[in-house]
């Protein structure tokens, strides 16, 4: 499954910034979308025993608020 890649800081800050753009167009669907996919990514890669860095959750925590 090529769903199984590691999540790397710089696709965190670029969904960051994707969320945003799709919030201010005021697409919710699409932001929820994004959102679920980076949760289930998160989620498969707690599974597989790969932790994530502390700059990785404080962007995560900032997708979260937006």
């Amino acid at each position: 499954m090529n769903d199984d890649k590691k999540i790397k800081l710089s696709n965190l800050i670029e969904t960051k910034d994707a969320i945003s753009i799709l919030n201010k167009m005021n697409k919710i669907k699409r932001v929820y979308m994004f959102k679920k996919l980076l949760w289930n990514k998160i989620i498969n890669q707690n599974i597989s025993n790969e932790q994530l860095s502390v700059n990785m959750w404080n962007e995560i925590k900032k997708i979260h608020e937006l």
